[in-house]
């Protein structure tokens, strides 16, 4: 490797444009059809996370994430979350059952970190997948340092549910991603190399940082 907050409504006369445009914003944060997903990865082999939205819902709590250790969840809530809290913790030796189950065993919360999300993908996002369909992908990556937010939207180009191959299985069709944003883009792998790299934005310096992953 080479050098979510939605707006608040408040009440007000007929006419206000500050009601008009957060109940047009949460408007668009709804995605129906085919729903939301996340995907959480980390550059380097990173231990002990928890991941909660702003409303106390529990996302995931990974023993490990890297670049061989990625979870890809559904998200079935149809509203983009406002924010994620990512928390690092070590000294785990039990579990709880809770929303955080490291804290609730005892552990060390070594970092914290709170990653806007619904108020950082663009409402042209949004539109497209109310006008052409496909499913949201909230990325969160973790650096040595920080936790990074990217975005895109996930289709099935020529994609139909009865359509079966000769044996009848159902036909498969790669995902491609469209109007990718935020903080970081993942590499293209191809037969097993980089044939383009990743990178991304280091928050403190400003710096583009490529990355094999």
């Amino acid at each position: 490797m080479k050098l979510l907050a939605l707006t608040t409504i408040a009440t007000c006369l007929f006419g206000c444009t500050g009601e008009a445009s957060s109940l047009e914003d949460r408007a668009m944060q709804q995605i129906s059809a085919h729903g939301i997903s996340i995907r959480l990865d980390a550059l380097t082999p990173t231990r002990y996370l928890s991941f909660v939205t702003d409303e106390g819902r529990g996302i995931a709590a990974p023993s490990l994430l890297g670049p061989k250790n990625v979870a890809n969840l559904n998200y079935e809530n149809g509203t983009a979350p406002a924010a994620i809290k990512v928390k690092w913790y070590r000294g785990v030796r039990v579990m709880g059952r809770g929303v955080d189950p490291y804290a609730e065993g005892g552990a060390e919360l070594v970092r914290y970190q709170k990653v806007d999300i619904a108020n950082r993908i663009p409402k042209e996002v949004f539109s497209s997948l109310q006008k052409e369909g496909g499913s949201l992908r909230i990325k969160i990556r973790l650096t040595s340092d920080e936790a990074l937010l990217g975005w895109d939207i996930e289709r099935q180009p020529g994609y139909q549910a009865r359509k079966l191959d000769d044996r009848g299985n159902p036909v498969y069709f790669r995902p491609e991603y469209f109007m990718a944003g935020g903080d970081f883009q993942e590499a293209t792998i191809l037969n097993g190399k980089v044939a383009r790299k990743g990178w991304y934005i280091n928050k403190n310096s400003g710096q583009k940082i490529e990355t094999d992953f």
